[in-house]
């Protein structure tokens, strides 16, 4: 089903053969995007190619977002500059119209568009600039598990591209460290850094609440170890079904449900968080953080040092202070 502007679009589109309804000349309502969600789980809003249709998509946004529920959801189909349904169909005829429907775009996309639109994303400030938008529009959505889904995936997004962006500040000949050089210990030896992801999963895994409110935080911290990101995964799907679990419950349900890296690498770790007095849950799991964060960035300068050692460049050079200046911040808010 297709919601559009006005009724000569709905006439248009019932011609082309496309069940359709209109608010009439009104922003859409809560009790329309109601009555729609009954004829339709995803119905599919159509904007005229204008600047007013789309104002009136990114209202549709801020409208719905607080609206969603699992299963309910909207797609966006946004006409060529300067066209309305009815036009298309007359002068293009019904395929035209019938293609522009076929790519309509997911509301989660036009969020992205909408957070992302003006933004550039090459310093640490600009990220989080970004950062705190993801954090104000996702907080519009009534439901806990979209809005916790809507946020990991949005600031997935940021992620990736800020990274893109320092990507193209490395210096010429970069590769990270652990492919250019021998590892630092015995094979057998677990990196300090594994060592502190495991910790830190462990920690969660034993305060449940924390994990649950800092889930995005909480997948990002652990995004280079697939293991500990999936065993993450699997206790926030738990969680959002069963949000009073304790530590010990829900490591009960994740080796019930066969989590084979709970026992392989985090048994001894897990046990002691579990027994552990922690008054303060919330420093400790801020102080954890950002020793791995500050773990990664201090991985990345040594590597960054052996090329400057090697051959000193104005992009490397100027690639390794922002590592640095990065690092500060970082110890600058744990302070």
């Amino acid at each position: 089903m297709v919601v559009t502007e006005g009724y000569m679009d709905v006439i248009a589109l019932a011609r082309a053969g496309f069940p359709s309804v209109a608010p009439l000349g009104t922003a859409l309502t809560e009790a329309q995007m109601t009555e729609a969600w009954r004829l339709a789980p995803e119905p599919i809003l159509c904007f005229d190619g204008d600047a007013a249709g789309r104002r009136a998509a990114v209202h549709a946004v801020e409208r719905i977002l607080p609206l969603l529920k699992p299963g309910l959801s909207v797609h966006f189909a946004l006409l060529p500059e300067g066209r309305d349904p009815d036009d298309l169909v007359r002068t293009e005829g019904t395929s035209a119209l019938a293609a522009v429907l076929a790519h309509a775009v997911p509301l989660f996309e036009i969020t992205w568009q909408m957070v992302r639109e003006g933004r550039t994303l090459d310093t640490p400030e600009r990220r989080a600039a970004l950062e705190q938008a993801i954090n104000a529009v996702t907080e519009r959505i009534a439901d806990p598990t979209i809005r916790r889904n809507y946020r990991a995936l949005l600031h997935e997004r940021n992620r990736t591209l800020f990274q893109k962006a320092r990507d193209k500040r490395k210096p010429p000949g970069y590769a990270p460290l652990d492919r250019r050089l021998p590892p630092a210990g015995p094979p057998f030896a677990p990196r300090l850094a594994e060592l502190a992801g495991r910790v830190f999963v462990a920690f969660l895994l034993a305060h449940p609440q924390i994990l649950f409110h800092h889930a995005e935080q909480a997948v990002e911290a652990l995004a280079g170890d697939k293991a500990l990101s999936a065993l993450i995964e699997s206790a926030l799907v738990m969680l959002a079904n069963h949000p009073d679990m304790d530590g010990a419950r829900l490591a009960e349900a994740l080796e019930h449900a066969g989590e084979e890296t709970l026992r392989a690498t985090l048994g001894r770790h897990l046990a002691s968080e579990l027994q552990r007095q922690c008054p303060d849950p919330e420093t400790d799991y801020r102080r954890m953080l950002s020793v791995l964060r500050d773990q990664a960035l201090a991985h990345e300068s040594e590597a960054v040092q052996t090329i400057i050692a090697r051959e000193l460049s104005p992009e490397a050079w100027q690639y390794f202070q922002s590592l640095q200046e990065e690092r500060c911040r970082l110890q600058a808010e744990t302070d």
